[in-house]
């Protein structure tokens, strides 16, 4: 029936020979569908939305489904929605309305409820309402505070007409436009288009501008306003230098205070002191804090040049920002030559690395049964042993490596690998193979060698027992630089070897050894 209001029922009788009589009524109601209210409540200018409730909905049979039909005047039905809503807990049909869902229309919309009961009655209640075009808005936010990544994002552009298209175009201040990015945006739910700009393709802090463009379906391309948005700089509140070594040129650079809302990924340090910048070389820093980070400095690694050395500091933020953000300078008196007594300026990791990069393996097969099972332990021997003696490590290393073939030793050379011999100790020229110098274990063996580096870099007495069956032999103090352990290239016409650039050779092995 679908109708509410008065039934009357009619009770009729068939009887057997086809009689057909009236033998009474009764009579009963079928109540209306009723509402207490209905209409629009809320308009938002900003969002471009407004809202359909209805309360007090009443229906005997109770309410089994409810709509709302919803379409802009001007356009006729092109744009008709229909919107299935159901109650809250407090019985309220409720439905937010962006006009981004009917082609951004304006003026008068239609707004009809459609309600249909347990007992299949329906109603239909229409009203109108008003619509003004919704504002465009343009921001930008950094959604975690990290700077890496920021959303640009414009609220209802759909009001100027059907778009194809939303771009941000968006650039940083600093040199212009040179690292401006088209930023395709993506539509949202509720019509609005955002892009995420990434930081890291354009790599520069400070302001930066972002403007959006939209394209109508005509083609037709609008600029229709720009956000802005600010990077950090990137920050360091000190460079200093310390603990500059007279004897060596070496000093340390300090750098604290660095920071970036984006972290920090690297900290490089170029140091020269050529003004052509030929001996420049690119320090990683050391982080040793949280905010602090250091780069050691070593003559050796310019040249040994003297002078004003020029110190520069980048830093690399996470967010792909990379800014100089200071400089100092120290005036250096490098020794120009390599003494072979002084501080050991490498670490045992730094002599097993050298030794990997070689591309030899560790004949352990040798020197487990002589104290040296492994590389590492052959490498801190030497640390301990030169620390002894006060002789540099690195400068026994490297002769070590030059004097054996990186431990391989000839195969028809004068000393063998087990003699534990590693500098050649007693290998004159025209000795028959075995020859020689031969000691019990590693240990000993390269105590001797470094006692034998003492006995020409030095006048002091040893500070171990002498193991160096040759230490007698030399003049004492003869050879202070490593270059000078060459005969051809000492003034005395004194030192360990007789081939020409010997010493040289090791000095440049040591330069090699740093770099690790």
């Amino acid at each position: 029936h679908k109708t509410a209001g008065e039934y009357q029922s009619h009770v009729y009788i068939t009887l057997a020979d086809g009689t057909q009589k009236l033998l009474g009524a009764t009579q009963f109601t079928v109540s209306e569908i009723t509402a207490e209210e209905f209409g629009v409540t809320e308009q938002s200018e900003d969002k471009g939305t407004f809202v359909v409730e209805a309360r007090g909905l009443k229906s005997a049979s109770g309410i089994e489904k409810l709509e709302f039909a919803i379409w802009g005047e001007t356009g006729g039905q092109n744009d008709l929605q229909w919107y299935q809503v159901s109650a809250d807990e407090n019985g309220i049909y409720r439905k937010e309305i962006s006009i981004a869902n009917h082609k951004y229309e304006t003026g008068k919309y239609n707004v009809h409820m459609y309600v249909t009961a347990g007992n299949g009655l329906s109603m239909a209640v229409p009203t109108m309402t008003e619509v003004t075009a919704p504002k465009v808005a343009i921001t930008s936010e950094d959604k975690t505070g990290e700077e890496k990544s920021y959303t640009v994002k414009i609220s209802n552009p759909g009001v100027y007409g059907e778009l194809k298209k939303v771009e941000f175009a968006t650039w940083s201040e600093k040199g212009g436009q040179d690292d401006m990015v088209w930023y395709q945006g993506s539509r949202n739910s509720d019509g609005s288009y955002e892009a995420n700009v990434e930081i890291s393709r354009h790599k520069t802090a400070g302001e930066y501008q972002s403007h959006v463009y939209i394209t109508l379906a005509d083609g037709t391309q609008k600029l229709l306003g720009a956000t802005q948005f600010t990077v950090s700089d990137l920050k360091c509140e000190k460079i200093s230098v310390e603990n500059y070594n007279e004897a060596t040129g070496a000093f340390r650079v300090k750098i604290e205070g660095v920071e970036s809302p984006s972290g920090i990924k690297n900290v490089s340090v170029p140091v020269w002191c050529s003004a052509d910048q030929s001996d420049i070389r690119w320090y990683t820093a050391e982080k040793v804090s949280e905010k602090e980070y250091m780069v050691y400095v070593d003559p050796v690694y310019h040249q040994s040049h003297s002078g004003e050395y020029k110190i520069h500091v980048y830093v690399d933020a996470g967010n792909g920002v990379s800014a100089i953000v200071g400089t100092t300078s120290c005036n250096v008196q490098a020794p120009g030559l390599y003494s072979i007594m002084g501080d050991t300026t490498t670490d045992a990791a730094q002599l097993e690395r050298y030794y990997i990069s070689s591309g030899h393996v560790y004949p352990s097969s040798i020197y487990a049964s002589r104290g040296a099972a492994d590389l590492s332990t052959f490498c801190r021997i030497y640390i301990e042993e030169a620390a002894a003696e006060g002789v540099r490590a690195e400068v026994a290393f490297a002769q070590s490596m030059l004097e054996t073939g990186w431990l391989q030793f000839s195969p028809t050379g004068i000393v063998k690998p087990e003699q534990c011999n590693f500098a050649g100790l007693g290998a004159v020229d025209g000795n028959s193979q075995g020859q020689c110098a031969s000691f019990p274990d590693v240990r000993t063996g390269v105590r001797a060698q470094i006692q034998h580096l003492k006995a020409y870099g030095s006048r002091n007495a040893l500070n171990n027992s002498c193991v160096d069956p040759r230490f007698h032999l030399v003049s004492r103090g003869t050879a202070l630089y490593v270059q000078y352990l060459g005969q051809k290239e000492n003034p005395l016409g004194v030192g360990w070897a007789t081939s020409p650039g010997y010493g040289y050779r090791i000095v440049n092995m040591i330069y090699s050894l740093k770099e690790q």
